[in-house]
């Protein structure tokens, strides 16, 4: 069975269960298994100032770093 006749069937399933309880526990079990794989999600305000920085920097007004630049920054942080 593939995916996507997985999911169909899942969800005709679901749409004819009217037990409350057992409801209530595969949500659980779903909504966990998407928390898990979104990973980590960012607060509206933090998504605004990335927003902002991201479009700072491709107007050339940001400042950013090399892979290079950054490495030896850090590593000049780390030896002290």
């Amino acid at each position: 069975m593939t995916k996507t006749v997985l999911k169909r069937n899942l969800h005709e399933a679901i749409e004819q269960i009217e037990d409350d309880g057992f409801l209530q526990a595969v949500y659980k079990i779903i909504s966990t298994k998407v928390e898990e794989e979104e990973g980590f999600v960012l607060s509206p305000v933090h998504k605004k100032l990335l927003d902002e920085r991201e479009a700072s920097h491709k107007k050339g007004l940001g400042k950013s770093y090399s892979w290079q630049d950054a490495k030896k920054e850090i590593r000049k942080s780390v030896k002290k």
